[in-house]
């Protein structure tokens, strides 16, 4: 790309980071067969998370006790049968997943601590779960 074409792009990345608004909305990754959604750390990307969560079987949550957001959480999904269904890292404060019919164990863990969960997914709605670590 040569300079000339570079400068407008420059100047648009530019004007929307003063701006404060978001280059973009989280965006949805395929981690194996599960399809998922990371993100909400700030106001706006928390609103698309919300508006997102329905399309997904399963919504967690990151909090510490009085409800602020914790990210950057490591996360490991097993099924019945304990094979790894998903498996991401630096992930939060609000993960969708997109997760088969099924009974699940997740295991999130956040600086030097794990927590676990059975979750069972219906595949009709959408699941909401929340972890809280202490602050």
């Amino acid at each position: 790309m040569t300079h000339h074409r570079l400068a407008p792009l420059l100047a648009g990345v530019l004007a929307a980071l003063v701006a404060g608004s978001p280059l973009a909305a989280p965006v949805a990754q395929e981690n194996g067969a599960v399809r998922s959604l990371s993100g909400g750390v700030d106001a706006d990307e928390a609103r698309a998370m919300r508006e997102a969560a329905p399309g997904y079987r399963l919504g967690l949550t990151f909090a510490q006790p009085g409800g602020a957001f914790v990210a950057g959480v490591d996360l490991r999904i097993r099924d019945r049968a304990g094979r790894v269904v998903y498996e991401g890292g630096g992930l939060g404060p609000i993960v969708l997943l997109d997760l088969p019919a099924g009974t699940y164990m997740v295991e999130a863990r956040h600086d030097g601590r794990t927590q676990q969960r059975s979750v069972a997914i219906d595949g009709r709605k959408h699941l909401a779960v929340a972890l809280t670590w202490p602050g």
